[in-house]
């Protein structure tokens, strides 16, 4: 990442890293039968949005009220950057 980046940009950047990281167990765990679905808190349209820009081959569930992330006790709070970045006004 270059420090000529929001910090949205930034996050966004690291984000799809992680993502591709993930993608690459994909074929591991299909062969164990495991499937790997990932659990966003964004909307429906917004994770859509996500797997097709990101062109991701594992599902991508929607959990906008963190129900679900809070049963599996993986609620987490925004850190600071993630904060600024969704607090960030544009233009």
């Amino acid at each position: 990442m270059t420090a000529d980046l929001t910090i949205a940009e930034q996050m966004a950047e690291a984000s799809a890293a992680e993502q591709r990281d993930l993608a690459r167990f994909v074929p591991v765990l299909a062969d164990w039968g495991i499937p790997l679905v990932a659990i966003s808190p964004q909307t429906p349209g917004g994770s859509l949005s996500t797997k097709e820009t990101r062109e991701l081959t594992f599902a991508v569930l929607s959990d906008p009220g963190n129900q679900i992330a809070g049963q599996l006790g993986n609620l987490t709070a925004p850190g600071d950057g993630a904060h600024a970045a969704h607090t960030q006004t544009v233009g």
